[in-house]
C-alpha cells in the first residue's frame, strides 16, 4: 500500500502540470582568481605560470589605493586575471557574464579568444560552450584601463578604476532557452502602454534561442502575479523555431484597475514570469518585476507621477568606497541606499555611468525614481572617431536594454557637461542627437535628458528634457544668484529643465563660527559650516520653484577624484553629504533630512566643532519637529518655531570647561532629543613684556597700532627706529589690509608665499639681534579668506603650524617658542616642509630670554648625544666616559636639577615634571665641559 501511495503522489501532478527539465543555472564565479598588475605575453595560455600571482576576489580593482591618494598618477594600464574551472554538465549551453570590467576586456578560454568588450560600466556576456570541455578549463581575462582607449569617458572628475569591478557569473542553459546574448540582458522585455488607474496594457517580448539540432515547437507562457502570488493575468504564444536560430515571442496582457507603483508611498511590484516549454517540458524560466506607473513633465509645474504632482528631490550618487573604489559589494550598495532612504530621497541621479543591478532592484522595491546615464562626459574624441561614437551608442544600448524592466528608471541620461572642455572641436551636438534618436528607437516610453554646464547650449534641447549643473556660491557668484538664474532660464527655456548638480565641499575637521564665510573652492579650507549654509540657501530657493522637474544635490558621498587636491583631502571630491567611509553624516545631511523625511528628529549642528575660545556663539539646530528648545548646562533658552527647519539661538553663553548642550524637539506630543558637548577654553591672548619688539606687517599707508613697529614689505635695511629688519626682496606690492573690522594686527598681513606670473614666490624676513635666546611669537592669517595653510619657522624651528586657535573663528593661527640666534640675525621663513601653503604673516613679538644671551657657544662634544625617548618623558644621555657632574638649567639660566658622580652610560633623566621649553645641559668630565641643548616640545 505504501508503494502505491508513492506512485500516486508522483503521477497525479503530471496530469495537471508540465514536466520540468532542469532549467537555467546561474553560478557565482568570484573566488580564487589569480591576478597580476602588468602585461604578460603568455597570460592567455594554459601554460602560463601564475604561481606567484596574487589571489583576489571579484569584484576587484587595482586602483583602490593609488586612485584615491591624489596626484592623478594612478596606474592606468593592463592587468591579468586567471582561474581554473571544471565543467561537468553535458548537453547545456555555457555562458560567462561579466557585470562590469573597466575599460577594455579580452576573455580567453583554453588559449582561445572568446570575445572582447570595450566600455567600463555595462555588463557583457560570451557563450563559451564550444570552448570548454569536461574537466579542467583555464579562463584568462585581460583588462586595460589605459588612457589611450578611445571610449567614453575620456576625461571626468572621478577615478577610472581598472579591473573586474563587478561580479562574474557562469550560466548553464538548456538548448532551447531565453537568449542572454542580447547585450547581457535577461532576454525578456516588458513594455507598458496606455497606462492609467483604470487599466494598463502590457507587451511582453522574449528572445528564444533554439540550439537543438532540429526545429523546436515552443510555447511561451507569460504570467503576471500580485504580491500574494495570485495570478492576475496570463498570455500564451507558440511557434516553431528552426535549429540554430532565435525567435521573438510576444504576448499582450491587460491588467484592470492595477495597483500603481507610486513612489515612496506605495512601490507596488507585480511579478512577471516567462516560461518556455518544448513539447510540454519547461526548459527555461525568467522572472522580472513589474511596476505599473505613468508619468509626465510639465514645463511650468514639473514632474507628475500617476497623474499627481510629485516633486523629485534627491542626490547624485557615485559608486565609490574608501579603499575599495568601484569594487563594491551589494552589501555596500545596500548600506548606501539605506542612508539615502533615511535622508528622504525620492529620486536619485546615478552618476555618471551604469550602476550595479542591486541599486536598480532596491529602488524598484522602495520606490525611488531614477535617472541613469552613460559616461559621455566633458569631451568626445578629438578626431571625431566613428569608433568612439559607435562605442557611445553601444554603452547607451547596454544601459537601456539591461535596465529596461525597472519601473524606477524614468530618464536615460545622454551626456554630462559635454561642452565643458572641448571648445566645440569637434562639436558634440550631432552625437548627442544620434544618441537621443537611438534611445527612442530602443525605448519610446521613457524620457531622455542631458546634464549641462551651460544652460543655453543648443544640444541641451536635443533630448526630451534637460538639467543644469549649477554652483552659485561655490565656483562662482553668490548664494542668492541661483534663484535669479533659474527664473530667467524658465522664462526662456525651450523645454522643461531641472538642476542635476549643486553642492559645496566640506572637510568634517574644518570648522568656524556662524555665520560661515565662503572659502576658496580650490583652497585647503573647506569648513563644514559653509557647506550647510550653502545648502540652506539653495534648498530655500529650489523649493519655491515648482517648474524644476527634478533637483539633485552633488553629491551623496565623498568620492575619489585622484586629480583633486583641496580641502586638505588630496584625491577626494569632498562635496558629499556623508564622508567616504560612511562614518560621518555631515551637518548638511541633516538639513535635507529635516526637509525631506517624515521621521521626527532634532540635530545640533557644529557638533564636531567641540573646542571653542569665545564665551558666546550662535547655536543652530535642524529639525522637522514643530518646536525646539535648547538647554546649555542648566540654562534653558527660549522655545523656537521655524518654517524652514532651521532653529537658531544667538549669543549662547558657554561656561569655562565642558558644556552640555541639549536640543529638545516636540511633535505630535512626542519628545525628541539630541545631546552634544562643547568645550570652552580660555581665549588666547598675547601679553608681551615691555622689553619685547613688536612688529606689524602692513601696508605703507596703514596706521601702525600703538606699541608696534611698522614693516611694509621693504627690503632689509636700517628702519631708522633703532632696528634693522626687512625682507629678502621688496614685497610691499603684496602687503594687504582687509578692512574687516578686526584689530589692525589681525586685519593686515604680508604673504610669505604668493604667485607671481604663475610662479610661486617664497620670501623670508630677518632682523638683526645680538646673539642669544629669544622667545618668538607669530600670528598668521587672513580675516577674509580661508585659502592658506600657515606654517612659519624662526631659525629653522616651526613656530606656527596651522594651530588655529587665535582668534576662535580659525581665520588665523598662532605659535610661540624659544629659539637661539647665533649669527646676529633672526630669520623668519615659510615652512613648506610643515605644509605651508599661501602663508600670510600678521605680526611678530620678539622677547630676549633673561640670562641666556651672554652664554657663549662651546663647540659640541660629538661623542655625547642627548635624545628624548619615543614618549618624550625621558632624556637619554649617551657617551659619558668618566665620572661626570650634570647640571640642567632653564632658558633663563636657573638651575633646575644636578647630578654628581654619574657613571652609567646611558644616563636617563625623567623630564615629565619639566615645563615645555629650552634647557641647557652641562656635562662636566675630568678636564672638559660639554654644553648640550635639550628642547621639550
Amino acid at each position: 500500500m505504501r508503494n502505491v501511495f508513492l506512485l500516486l503522489f508522483f503521477v497525479v501532478p503530471l496530469l495537471y502540470a508540465p514536466l520540468f527539465a532542469q532549467t537555467r543555472s546561474i553560478q557565482a564565479f568570484n573566488d580564487d582568481w589569480k591576478f597580476i598588475r602588468t602585461d604578460v605575453s603568455d597570460g592567455s595560455l594554459i601554460s602560463c605560470n601564475d604561481a606567484l600571482w596574487a589571489y583576489v576576489t571579484i569584484p576587484h580593482t587595482w586602483n583602490n589605493l593609488d586612485g584615491q591618494d591624489g596626484g592623478n598618477n594612478y596606474y592606468r594600464g593592463i592587468g591579468w586575471y586567471r582561474k581554473h574551472v571544471s565543467v561537468s554538465q553535458t548537453g547545456k549551453r555555457i555562458f560567462i557574464k561579466f557585470n562590469a570590467a573597466n575599460m577594455q576586456t579580452d576573455v580567453y578560454i583554453n588559449n582561445t579568444l572568446a570575445g572582447t568588450h570595450t566600455g567600463g560600466y555595462g555588463a557583457f556576456i560570451f557563450e563559451i560552450t564550444h570552448l570548454v570541455h569536461s574537466g579542467d578549463n583555464v579562463i584568462a581575462v585581460k583588462v586595460n584601463n589605459a588612457a589611450y582607449i578611445s571610449a567614453a569617458p575620456l576625461d571626468a572628475d572621478f577615478t577610472f578604476y581598472g579591473g573586474l569591478t563587478q561580479t562574474i557569473e557562469l550560466l548553464s542553459l538548456n538548448p532551447v532557452h531565453i537568449d542572454p546574448l542580447d547585450h547581457a540582458t535577461s532576454g525578456v522585455y516588458i513594455t507598458q502602454h496606455t497606462t492609467s488607474a483604470a487599466k494598463t496594457d502590457i507587451d511582453i517580448k522574449a528572445l528564444v534561442k533554439n540550439d537543438q539540432a532540429t526545429t523546436a515547437k515552443v510555447t511561451a507562457i507569460y504570467t503576471v502575479s500580485d504580491t500574494s502570488g495570485t495570478t492576475v493575468a496570463t498570455a500564451i504564444s507558440t511557434g516553431n523555431i528552426i535549429a540554430g536560430t532565435r525567435s521573438v515571442m510576444k504576448g499582450t496582457i491587460t491588467i484592470a484597475n492595477p495597483v500603481l507603483w507610486n513612489g515612496l508611498s506605495n512601490p507596488y511590484l507585480y511579478k512577471v514570469t516567462t516560461e518556455i516549454r518544448v513539447e510540454g517540458i519547461v526548459t527555461d524560466v525568467v522572472t522580472e518585476s513589474l511596476g505599473v506607473r505613468f508619468y509626465t513633465v510639465d514645463v511650468n509645474t514639473g514632474f507628475y507621477l500617476n497623474g499627481s504632482s510629485y516633486r523629485l528631490h534627491g542626490v547624485a550618487h557615485h559608486e565609490d568606497r574608501l579603499d575599495k573604489g568601484r569594487a563594491m559589494s551589494d552589501g555596500d550598495r545596500k548600506e548606501d541606499l539605506e542612508l539615502l532612504k533615511e535622508l528622504g530621497c525620492n529620486y536619485l541621479r546615478l552618476s555618471h555611468y551604469q550602476h550595479g543591478q542591486y541599486t536598480y532592484d532596491y529602488c524598484d522595491l522602495v520606490g525611488i525614481v531614477l535617472w541613469t546615464e552613460i559616461p559621455l562626459i566633458d569631451n568626445i574624441d578629438p578626431n571625431n572617431s566613428p569608433a568612439f561614437n559607435e562605442n557611445a551608442k553601444q554603452q547607451l544600448t547596454e544601459l537601456i536594454l539591461q535596465n529596461y524592466n525597472h519601473p524606477s528608471v524614468i530618464v536615460w541620461g545622454l551626456s554630462n557637461e559635454i561642452t565643458y572642455k572641448n571648445n566645440y572641436t569637434p562639436y558634440p551636438g550631432p552625437l548627442v542627437k544620434e544618441l537621443h534618436q537611438l534611445a527612442k528607437q530602443l525605448d519610446s516610453t521613457r524620457l531622455t535628458a542631458s546634464a549641462a554646464m551651460f544652460s543655453d547650449e543648443p544640444l541641451n534641447f536635443y533630448s526630451d528634457i534637460y538639467s543644469c549643473n549649477q554652483y552659485n556660491g561655490w565656483y562662482y557668484n553668490e548664494l542668492s544668484a541661483f534663484g535669479t538664474w533659474a527664473d530667467e532660464q524658465h522664462r526662456t527655456s525651450k523645454s522643461a529643465f531641472g538642476v542635476s548638480e549643486y553642492g559645496a565641499g566640506a572637510n568634517t575637521t574644518h570648522h568656524e563660527l556662524l555665520p560661515s564665510k565662503k572659502p576658496l573652492h580650490y583652497g585647503i579650507w573647506h569648513p563644514e559650516e559653509y557647506q550647510a549654509t550653502f545648502h540652506e540657501a539653495h534648498w530655500q530657493q529650489l523649493v519655491t520653484r515648482p517648474y524644476l522637474w527634478s533637483t539633485s544635490v552633488w553629491v551623496a558621498f565623498d568620492f575619489s577624484s585622484d586629480g583633486r587636491n583641496e580641502g586638505l583631502q588630496a584625491g577626494i571630491n569632498d562635496k558629499g553629504l556623508v564622508t567616504r567611509d560612511r562614518k560621518i553624516k555631515k551637518d548638511a545631511y541633516y538639513y535635507y533630512k529635516a526637509n525631506w523625511s517624515s521621521q521626527p528628529f532634532v540635530y545640533i549642528t557644529s557638533r564636531r566643532f567641540f573646542i571653542h575660545y569665545t564665551a558666546a556663539l550662535t547655536a543652530k539646530v535642524y529639525s522637522n519637529c514643530d518646536s525646539v528648545s535648547l538647554t546649555v548646562n542648566t540654562v534653558s533658552l527660549p522655545m523656537k518655531k521655524s518654517t524652514n527647519k532651521i532653529f537658531i539661538w544667538d549669543k549662547v553663553k558657554l561656561f569655562r570647561g565642558k558644556n552640555l548642550v541639549i536640543a529638545t524637539g516636540y511633535k505630535n506630543n512626542i519628545v525628541y532629543y539630541d545631546t552634544i558637548y562643547w568645550q570652552y577654553d580660555k581665549e588666547y591672548t598675547i601679553s608681551p613684556s615691555k622689553a619685547a619688539i613688536q612688529i606689524n606687517f602692513e601696508r605703507s599707508n596703514t596706521e601702525t597700532p600703538a606699541g608696534f613697529l611698522k614693516d611694509d614689505g621693504s627690503v632689509y635695511g636700517d628702519r631708522g627706529n633703532g632696528y634693522s629688519y626687512g625682507w629678502d626682496a621688496n614685497v610691499s606690492a603684496v602687503a594687504s589690509e582687509r578692512g574687516s573690522g578686526e584689530s589692525t594686527q589681525m586685519d593686515t598681513f604680508i604673504p610669505m608665499q604668493y604667485k607671481l606670473n604663475k610662479v610661486v614666490q617664497y620670501n623670508y624676513w630677518k632682523i638683526a639681534l645680538p646673539n642669544g635666546y629669544y622667545k618668538v611669537s607669530i600670528a598668521a592669517g587672513d580675516p577674509s579668506y580661508f585659502d592658506s595653510y600657515h606654517a612659519i619657522t624662526a631659525e629653522g624651528k616651526v613656530i606656527v603650524a596651522n594651530d588655529p586657535v587665535y582668534p576662535p573663528d580659525k581665520t588665523h593661527s598662532y605659535g610661540t617658542d624659544t629659539v637661539l640666534v647665533d649669527d646676529g640675525m633672526l630669520t623668519i621663513e615659510p615652512a613648506p616642509q610643515a605644509g605651508a601653503y599661501n602663508t600670510k604673516i600678521n605680526f611678530i613679538y620678539i622677547q630676549p630670554v633673561k640670562g641666556m644671551s651672554a652664554r657663549k657657544k662651546i663647540p659640541a662634544n660629538e661623542s655625547i648625544v642627548i635624545t628624548l625617548n619615543s614618549k618624550g618623558d625621558e632624556a637619554i644621555i649617551n657617551g659619558i666616559k668618566t665620572n661626570a657632574e650634570i647640571r640642567i638649567s632653564d632658558a633663563s639660566g636657573n638651575l633646575i636639577k644636578s647630578f654628581s658622580n654619574v657613571l652609567s652610560d646611558p644616563f636617563i633623566i625623567p623630564v615629565t615634571s619639566f615645563p615645555k621649553g629650552v634647557y641647557t645641559i652641562e656635562i662636566k668630565e675630568s678636564a672638559t665641559n660639554t654644553f648640550k641643548e635639550l628642547i621639550l616640545p
